[in-house]
């Protein structure tokens, strides 16, 4: 499999150690990283408490929040940005209680000036008709946006410099051949892949994303679905169907990410817990199992309608046609449903929004 950029090769033995120590992704990241799995296994442990503990911070440094990250290499630690004085940001005590190093820079942009200049900038192609994809760049302070057109990309250029304050831009644009794709072809169904079971009312259901038509097919069985709702739009893109005569249980497929080939679903993380840098591995049907390290929590694109910056991607396109609606995850931890690319990410919908596009559904964890 390949993990990042990086083609990594690991055994049955290995992955079995790594479930034996609570998260069989850790053996693809410790032959990445050449450390052992018992270390492996810690750091990607500690990758929840790192989000949630920087969610908070990030509140309560308000306007100087210039973001912050895990870095994997050199060295294992934490990167947090702020527009003010380092000297007055006050770790708090459950980040500060890790065996972790942090390190607090001084950037030149908050993420407020940041998010307002993109804002500007996306507001005005709208207004103009123009399609576009976009991302918050956390490690560069910046914002970048990506257009087809040419005329469109010298514009932009242009209002992005004007916009920019002091020596570097808070917004980078960047011409691309294509735009944001969604993904269709599907493993366990017909054009799509199977994502997490969940349920809504008392009843298991299973999900997969909203842009797959709604008439589904369980590949393996044959056994149609039955659709039963739906949001395409704002943060959303993720659908459910009841499957008739199906034992739907809190597991996923994951191929050769498992001495089992399945991994039980005990717990979700929501978006909040999730920082730039995670280790966060997924599974479709075209491109199996696979794992990658989070860019960007704020990417969006124009295949969904009125989309939110809401979408998260990775360091690497580890996606292709057929994987959308597949399930993303760390260890035994839900943590997104697959939508497509943009530029050169893979993309997912966080598992926070899952209730609000289904009219209530959870994921099932036991």
């Amino acid at each position: 499999m390949t993990s990042g950029q990086e083609i990594v090769t690991i055994s049955t033995d290995e992955v079995g150690r790594a479930e034996e120590l609570g998260n069989a992704d850790a053996a693809p990241y410790a032959a990445e990283h050449g450390i052992s799995l018992e270390e492996a296994a810690e750091r990607l442990q500690a990758q929840e408490v790192i989000g949630l503990s920087l969610d908070g911070l990030s509140r309560s440094l308000g306007e100087d929040d210039a973001g912050a990250y895990i870095e994997h290499e050199p060295k294992f630690r934490v990167v947090i940005g702020t527009a003010g004085d380092a000297k007055d940001v006050e770790l708090p005590e459950t980040l500060s209680g890790l065996d972790v190093p942090v390190e607090i820079i001084e950037r030149e942009h908050s993420l407020a000036e940041i998010r307002r200049d993109r804002e500007a900038i996306e507001a005005a192609l709208e207004s103009e008709g123009v399609d576009f994809d976009s991302y918050g760049n956390v490690v560069d302070n910046n914002a970048v946006i990506e257009v087809t057109d040419e005329s469109a990309f010298e514009e932009l250029t242009e209002e992005a410099t004007s916009l920019s304050r002091g020596n570097s831009p808070t917004v980078v644009v960047h011409r691309v051949d294509e735009l944001a794709q969604t993904e269709a072809g599907g493993l366990a169904l017909t054009t799509c892949t199977a994502g997490f079971v969940v349920v809504r009312n008392g009843t298991r259901l299973l999900s997969t994303a909203a842009h797959c038509p709604n008439n589904q097919s369980l590949t393996t069985s044959g056994i149609r679905l039955n659709y039963v709702t739906g949001t395409l739009r704002n943060s959303y893109d993720v659908q459910i169907h009841s499957a008739p005569g199906v034992n739907l249980r809190n597991r996923i497929y994951v191929g050769s990410g498992s001495s089992t080939h399945y991994r039980d679903i005990t717990s979700r993380r929501s978006r909040a817990g999730i920082s730039i840098g995670d280790y966060v591995c997924k599974h479709g049907k075209t491109t199996g199992y696979d794992c990658s390290y989070v860019t960007t929590k704020t990417a969006s694109t124009s295949a969904i309608p009125s989309s939110y910056p809401t979408l998260i991607g990775v360091r690497s396109h580890i996606t292709d046609g057929g994987d959308s609606g597949g399930p993303w995850f760390n260890g035994n931890t839900a943590i997104g449903i697959h939508h497509g690319w943009v530029g050169s990410m893979s993309v997912f919908m966080s598992v926070s929004y899952l209730g609000g596009a289904t009219g209530g559904a959870s994921i099932v964890t036991s």
